[in-house]
């Protein structure tokens, strides 16, 4: 029976992970969805062998429109049929700071980093007969979300906030017209399919010709886990980072890890027994005394198991340090990415040793915006967070050349025991 994995990070500080099975017959089903702190760190080093997919927020943009987004990063193998077609096949984009956040959690087990809205295709084409070319719709309290897919390839996802006066089927129309335009000689896809609660969607769809899949969970950190895990199982997806040179040796890894935890346990069953052996000969001393001296002082196997046992865990202990030093400067760049407000952009995160103190770095941010309060704002989410601290304004400076652009410096310390 094969498995697959998928990760949603859609819910901020919250780690999704979807577990489907396929079983004789072909068909996938969901095994489980579990949800945890993004802090957790024993969680991300008990996936041992388990390969993962990640879906990660991301937008869509026509070609020409990437160009000058530093700091964004463009889909890999995400080109276009038509090289005139930009409108409606665009490129995924994602913000370069995520990606590099996600890749460093998921580094050991991460197979790729796909756009959260790929479920859109990969949960029909896995778990419906709807075909190849169809229209996905996914709707909540707030939002619809509709994917455009042809001959498996996901093309394009447009999101629609739920709002008195707003139609779904006007929106579904205005998509089609464009297509229309774009590409007179590709047919816009006539079969739908619909995610998520039923209830949300139907009332806009009266009339339409659509496919419910409705036998797996609604909310859509869920539905992007399970999306995700489903990104190499015959969809054509963008990608923005393939499998890493750690994930390929990560069967390798968890056997290491197995060894080391039965060298482990073997110890501590030796010195369990060593402890067994002297409670019996405690009763015995009197009669045994003389043999029990000679026993021990030659037992050197005894004697370099236990100091095997020692140098096992001083080195399980280095990789801990290790594994959570990694984990909290995640959690840091998740966290500056996430409450980065609006109007305010990075340049620069650069880090310094301080002098005395192994657990704690000074950190300097840089970057520009173009409203003085947003800097502000920022360093009042700074100071929430626990494990920063001494935060002060280096500068603050109007750009000479534009003037409606600032330029700014922030420091604080990072503490790295959290």
């Amino acid at each position: 029976m094969k498995t697959c994995f998928g990760i949603s990070t859609a819910e901020l500080g919250k780690t999704v992970m979807a577990t489907l099975k396929k079983d004789e017959t072909g068909l996938w089903t969901v095994s489980s969805c579990k949800e945890w702190d993004s802090d957790k760190k024993l969680k991300t080093t008990l996936l041992f062998h388990r390969g993962v997919h990640v879906g990660i927020q991301s937008w869509w943009r026509p070609i020409k429109a990437t160009a000058g987004m530093e700091q964004f990063t463009v889909a890999l193998n995400d080109v276009s049929e038509n090289d005139d077609d930009d409108q409606v096949n665009p490129q995924a984009i994602a913000l370069t700071s995520d990606l590099n956040i996600q890749t460093q959690t998921f580094e050991h087990n991460l197979l790729s980093i796909v756009p959260q809205d790929c479920f859109l295709t990969t949960i029909p084409l896995a778990m419906s007969s709807v075909g190849d070319t169809f229209v996905t719709i996914f709707g909540d309290q707030s939002h619809f979300l509709i994917g455009i897919t042809r001959k498996r390839k996901l093309l394009v996802t447009y999101s629609l906030a739920r709002k008195e006066g707003v139609s779904l089927t006007g929106f579904l129309g205005r998509i089609k017209r464009t297509w229309e335009l774009k590409c007179p000689d590709v047919s816009f896809p006539d079969k739908m399919c619909v995610l998520g609660d039923p209830q949300q969607i139907s009332d806009s769809l009266v009339g339409q010709s659509v496919v419910y899949i409705d036998t797996i969970p609604h909310a859509k950190k869920n539905l992007i886990a399970i999306g995700s895990a489903l990104a190499q199982e015959g969809a054509e997806l963008p990608s923005f980072v393939k499998e890493t040179d750690s994930a390929q040796f990560r069967t390798i890894r968890t056997w290491l890890y197995g060894v080391s935890l039965g060298l482990i346990l073997l110890g501590v069953l030796s010195i369990l027994g060593l402890g067994g052996i002297n409670f019996w000969y405690s009763h015995k001393k009197n009669a045994y005394e003389a043999e029990y001296q000679k026993v021990i002082a030659n037992n050197k196997e005894i004697n370099k198991l236990l100091k095997r046992t020692d140098n096992l865990a001083e080195t399980i202990m280095r990789l801990e340090e290790t594994f959570s030093r990694q984990t909290l400067w995640g959690k840091f760049f998740l966290a500056v990415a996430n409450e980065r407000p609006e109007n305010l952009y990075f340049e620069r995160i650069g880090t310094e040793p301080i002098a005395g103190k192994d657990m704690a770095v000074r950190v300097a941010i840089t970057g520009w915006t173009s409203q003085e309060s947003s800097v502000t704002k920022f360093i009042g989410k700074l100071q929430e967070m626990s494990y920063v601290t001494e935060i002060t304004l280096s500068s603050l400076e109007r750009n000479k050349k534009k003037r409606t652009v600032f330029g700014y410096k922030i420091l604080c310390t990072l503490l790295l025991n959290g």
